[in-house]
């Protein structure tokens, strides 16, 4: 059996209260990753991994090794870091780190050990960060996710943070990351779960190829809260659900944040959310350009200075206030089925005062505001 065929039996078993003592003492002790850990490409670089200190309260995360411990014991080793905050007390340079694991996956892929012929890889569910991460204001730099389409299976959930769910993160500065990966890709965290974040922001490029939910903050975020954080850069992709900010938002709340970032894509793609589901939107404000262009497989549509496409469930509704969009929304071809300088695509929909700015051009139908 693989370790991650065992990792997987392991999350569903029943651990009692001693034994998930025992196993954060061991986490926090530094204890030995698990017997069959391949070592990170970047170790040798200078980025070994190593475990942190406590210091008042918070484990101290000063140096990319020590980061790299926190994705590795997440990703590698199944431990959520429940309960635990860390606290970044100088910024960080992780070139040396390579190509980043990310701290948390959305799903984890491996070939079926059963019928290795197979063409579709199995894939058992990633396991998320669940504790409290504070950035301190200090920067992290050289963030770098790199995956080969053509040689490796694809991968969910990437981005400084694979996936999070009732997590905290605060106080991030990404700069100048290059975030290319599959689906829910973000440079801050790929798949936010039930998770707060605030004061963050990430510059730099996030680029996915033939897969969904890519933003350049969050790529999926599910029951969060954003306050307070922005982007710079470009989010480009040729698949669905991209945005500045937030790829797809579902019962997502979004306050005081903005997105300069530019963004590209074929369907429901948003200068700050690609789609909006069941969300709210307070305060916030994108100055980015959306370019959408012609698909393969898909209907175009839905393209905003704002929002994609704002929806709802029936007994619910997407409410934006006090927030606008100044930049130019373009869909090329015959892409455009829905494009707007504020919101390309609306159903269950509140605005209260809103504007947008930028020049809005594309095939009917076509909308200053939606």
């Amino acid at each position: 059996m693989s370790f991650r065929h065992f990792a997987a039996l392991c999350r569903h078993s029943s651990f009692s209260s001693l034994a998930k003592s025992l196993v954060i003492v061991s986490l926090l002790a530094g204890s030995m990753l698990p017997s069959g850990h391949v070592a990170h490409a970047g170790q040798a670089a200078g980025c070994t991994s190593t475990p942190p200190s406590a210091v008042g309260g918070f484990y101290e995360i000063d140096t990319p090794g020590k980061l790299l411990y926190v994705a590795e014991r997440v990703t590698v080793a199944n431990s959520t870091f429940a309960d635990v905050s860390l606290l970044q007390t100088a910024d960080l340079d992780l070139t040396a780190c390579g190509n980043w694991p990310g701290i948390g996956r959305a799903l984890e892929w491996f070939t079926n050990t059963d019928d290795p012929t197979n063409t579709y890889p199995d894939y058992v569910n990633g396991i998320p960060f669940t504790g409290v991460y504070d950035g301190g204001r200090k920067t992290i730099s050289g963030l770098k996710t790199i995956l080969d389409f053509t040689t490796s299976p694809p991968v969910v959930g990437e981005g400084l943070f694979g996936q999070t769910d009732g997590a905290e993160i605060r106080n991030v500065k990404i700069v100048n990351g290059n975030v290319v990966g599959g689906s829910d890709l973000g440079g801050l965290i790929g798949k936010a779960l039930n998770t707060q974040v605030s004061n963050s922001s990430f510059s730099g490029v996030v680029k996915a190829e033939n897969r969904y939910r890519v933003g350049g903050l969050i790529g999926y975020s599910e029951g969060s809260t954003v306050i307070g954080s922005s982007t710079a850069g470009t989010v480009e992709t040729n698949s669905s659900y991209q945005g500045g900010l937030i790829g797809e938002a579902e019962s997502t709340t979004v306050t005081s944040s903005f997105s300069s970032t530019n963004v590209t894509g074929y369907r429901e793609t948003g200068g700050l959310i690609g789609r909006a589901s069941n969300s709210t939107v307070s305060g916030s404000f994108a100055t980015g350009s959306v370019t959408g262009f012609v698909g393969i497989g898909y209907v175009s549509d839905a393209f905003g200075g704002l929002i994609g496409a704002a929806v709802a469930a029936p007994d619910k509704t997407t409410t934006v206030t006090n927030s606008y969009a100044t930049g130019t929304v373009t869909a090329d071809g015959n892409a455009g089925s829905g494009v707007g300088g504020l919101i390309g695509l609306a159903s269950k929909l509140t605005l209260t005062n809103t504007f947008a700015t930028g020049l809005v051009a594309g095939s009917s139908p076509v909308g200053g505001l939606i």
